[in-house]
């Protein structure tokens, strides 16, 4: 049986004379959950259009869910 080597642990970059770096943080509150969770609904049911044959209303709704409403849910506060 092969032996598993322990890696060396990272260790932090120190950065001299450099101003921090500014990290956006995502908060994901209820209200980020609930866009999230209407944007899934609006592309299961694009899909289920488009396997029943309405390609208008489910290409409609597939660009909204994708190109709307997930977009929305991540950025949102």
């Amino acid at each position: 049986m092969a032996e598993t080597q322990a890696r060396p642990k990272a260790q932090p970059r120190k950065n001299p004379g450099k101003a921090a770096t500014f990290v956006p943080s995502l908060h994901f509150t209820r209200k980020n959950a609930l866009m999230a969770g209407v944007a899934v609904a609006t592309v299961v049911a694009g899909y289920l259009l488009l396997g029943a044959g309405d390609m208008h209303l489910a290409a409609f709704l597939l660009v909204v869910g994708y190109l709307v409403l997930f977009p929305l849910a991540i950025v949102v506060k």
